[in-house]
């Protein structure tokens, strides 16, 4: 979850709480129609006007999402375009969605990447692959160099799987478990926080299985506190990857 009630990624876009694209610092040309389509220099916006046309046009956003040439943004634009594919092909853009993210430059960009194929999968019913995209994932998030950021990578991948079977989802607590200890950075503790009331939200006795499975440390205590309080809806939702 996010402490604020807005951020910006590195590209300049502003995110609010559930992860809707608000604003970005450049402005957007304007879409043509769906035979011709300007692409520009910034893929923030182009994975925006995909996203944009992915109900209303989907054809011209496969088109567009597939143009982009980054593949962190195309990745995204391209599980958009699959979660509201009308076809029964939608699996095959989700997949390639899926497979763009895996060329991204780094392991977390790899790993945090994959979060929206795989909540598209889940959201659209398909969720039968999912095991075999996130397995290969966890391992690769142990590449991740920073602590801080190997956390934020698997939260978010826990995020995306957590609406489906916990067999899919409690793989990825696990390893996100492991990147909280030893703790630090901030971000490391948010993340487990957050994961544990989430869970706790729907299982509380799962949670508390989880709490007293951590090392004794400062993050631990911390998680029983908010665990001894009322949970708050904004401390237990999930973040969303697609909306109407």
């Amino acid at each position: 979850m996010l402490d604020a009630a807005a951020l910006c990624d590195a590209t300049g876009t502003r995110y609010a709480r559930d992860g809707r694209a608000l604003a970005t610092r450049h402005a957007t040309r304007a879409v043509g129609s769906s035979s011709k389509i300007l692409m520009n220099d910034y893929p923030t916006q182009d994975r925006d006007r995909a996203i944009s046309l992915a109900r209303s046009d989907p054809s011209a956003a496969l088109t567009l999402a597939r143009e982009i040439s980054d593949p962190w943004f195309a990745c995204q634009a391209l599980a958009w375009v699959g979660r509201f594919w009308p076809g029964d092909d939608f699996e095959t853009v989700i997949n390639e969605a899926f497979e763009i993210g895996r060329k991204c430059s780094d392991p977390y960009r790899v790993v945090a990447s994959a979060a929206w194929p795989v909540r598209a999968l889940i959201e659209r019913g398909a969720s039968s692959q999912i095991s075999t995209m996130v397995l290969p994932l966890l391992a690769l998030a142990n590449e991740i160099p920073s602590f801080a950021s190997r956390s934020e990578a698997l939260f978010l991948l826990f995020q995306a799987t957590k609406p489906g079977i916990q067999t899919n989802w409690l793989p990825v607590l696990e390893e996100l478990i492991k990147a909280s200890f030893p703790t630090l950075h901030w971000r490391q503790s948010r993340s487990l926080s957050e994961a544990v009331l989430i869970v706790a939200a729907a299982d509380s006795r799962l949670a508390n299985d989880i709490l007293h499975r951590l090392p004794e440390s400062r993050l631990k205590t911390q998680i029983e506190k908010r665990l001894n309080r009322p949970l708050h809806p904004t401390n237990t939702r999930l973040r969303a990857f697609f909306w109407e």
